[in-house]
């Protein structure tokens, strides 16, 4: 049996969002409901220009939209890139 957090939906999309730092606590609340999102399979917190990177797992395009409406066109987000994954083209590296 899958687990299912290892379930596919489909479109996989990185997304790099910067936030505004005038709002601090805002972003510890928006962190947490990344954080129980259904598509949201991983976040990271990166150096540069952005401050995190969120890995989704969409049906559709639609879903993405719908996710982006309520959480990435509001405060503290103050932009975002979303990049999607077109086709995989390398497993893992050996080590």
């Amino acid at each position: 049996m899958i687990n299912p957090i290892y379930k596919r939906k489909g479109i996989e999309i990185f997304v790099l969002v910067r936030f505004d730092p005038h709002n601090l606590k805002r972003i510890g609340t928006l962190m947490k409901r990344f954080g129980k999102h259904p598509d949201v399979e991983r976040v990271w917190s990166v150096t540069g220009e952005e401050d995190v990177v969120l890995f989704l797992n969409c049906a559709s395009m639609e879903e993405f939209s719908d996710f982006a409406d309520a959480y990435l066109f509001q405060p503290p987000v103050d932009g975002f890139l979303s990049l999607v994954v077109l086709k995989e083209l390398a497993k893992e590296a050996s080590v």
